[in-house]
C-alpha cells in the first residue's frame, strides 16, 4: 500500500509542477501582451507611424479595451 501512495505522490508533484509552469507562462504572456499594447500605442498613436494592415486586423479582432482604444485613437487622428 505504501508504494501506491508514493506513486500517487509523485504523480501529484508532477501535476503541481506542470500547473505552476503553466501559470507562470500565462503571467509572462499577459505581461508581454500588456507591454506590446503599450508599445503599439506609443508607435502608432503618439508617434503617428503607419499601422500595417495585418496588425490592424489583429487589433480589430482583439476584444480587449486597450486594443480597441488604439484603433479608435488611430481612426480619430485620420
Amino acid at each position: 500500500m505504501g508504494a501506491r501512495f508514493q506513486f500517487l505522490d509523485r504523480q501529484f508533484q508532477t501535476f503541481a509542477t506542470k500547473l505552476s509552469d503553466i501559470s507562470a507562462s500565462l503571467r509572462i504572456e499577459a505581461a508581454v501582451t500588456r507591454n506590446s499594447l503599450d508599445e503599439l500605442r506609443r508607435r502608432h498613436v503618439i508617434e503617428g507611424r503607419a499601422l500595417e494592415s495585418s496588425l490592424e486586423e489583429i487589433l480589430r479582432a482583439d476584444s480587449r479595451a486597450g486594443a480597441r482604444a488604439i484603433i479608435a485613437a488611430i481612426e480619430a487622428a485620420l
